[in-house]
């Protein structure tokens, strides 16, 4: 029996993944998007991240989600995958992972364009707080991002596939890439397709090799669908 681990990288909505995951039947682990739960990570432990970040839902960061990232960020808690019975092993591994930080979309950006030329010519009033806003506020998005990568959406992938590498040894190695047993399967979304090389130069990076064919297989999956 072949060991096959498989990547997927998509841009679906929660209640999507949801219906996927429910239909998968054997020993499969899914790491790619974060469960909403609450934490007390707060601003005041730590300046970068901002108040607001907890009520944050699936579209919120990994270390929002598991907070021991935020101190080492390849850190892995392996006591949430023990398996059933000590004689169980891992023969296939299937992730399905959300792309990584992005900007907004275009359509997002058109509505905090709209949003800021409001604030900036009609807000009136003494606060220190509407002060600070007119004269701080720069209004840098523009359409031409829409929903591009960020770099720290490439460094979360980069990430991912390292902690998954530290979880799965058996299934993620130089061995099964060059034999052809890992696959990635990415939507057409540019932002699902550059998680995707980003996810890939993770492992290519950590293993320090260079000039390996990693995508034996491009599958091209309609956006919003699976």
């Amino acid at each position: 029996m072949y060991n096959v681990t498989q990547f997927g990288f998509c841009t679906t909505k929660k209640d999507i993944m949801t219906s996927i995951l429910r239909k998968i039947l054997y020993f499969t682990t899914i790491t790619g998007f974060s469960w909403c739960f609450h934490n007390d990570v707060s601003s005041e432990e730590n300046l970068n991240i901002p108040a607001i970040a907890k009520y944050f839902g699936t579209k919120g960061r990994y270390e929002e989600v598991n907070p021991y990232l935020i101190k080492d960020i390849l850190a892995v808690n392996r006591s949430v995958l023990q398996p059933p019975s000590p004689r169980c092993r891992e023969i296939h591994l299937t992730a399905i992972i959300r792309h990584g930080t992005r900007y907004p979309t275009a359509k997002n950006v058109k509505k905090m364009q709209k949003l800021y030329t409001v604030v900036q010519s009609s807000a009136r009033g003494k606060e220190s707080w509407l002060r600070e806003i007119l004269a701080d506020w720069t209004m840098w998005y523009n359409e031409d991002m829409d929903g591009r990568l960020v770099q720290k959406g490439v460094e979360d992938l980069k990430h991912l596939a390292v902690r998954l590498f530290k979880l799965f040894p058996s299934m993620i190695s130089v061995e099964k890439l060059r034999g052809g047993f890992i696959r990635f399967i990415t939507s057409s979304k540019h932002r699902c397709v550059n998680s995707t090389l980003s996810f890939r130069a993770g492992l290519t990076e950590m293993w320090a090799i260079r000039g390996i064919i990693m995508m034996r297989q491009q599958y091209d999956i309609p956006a919003g669908s699976v």
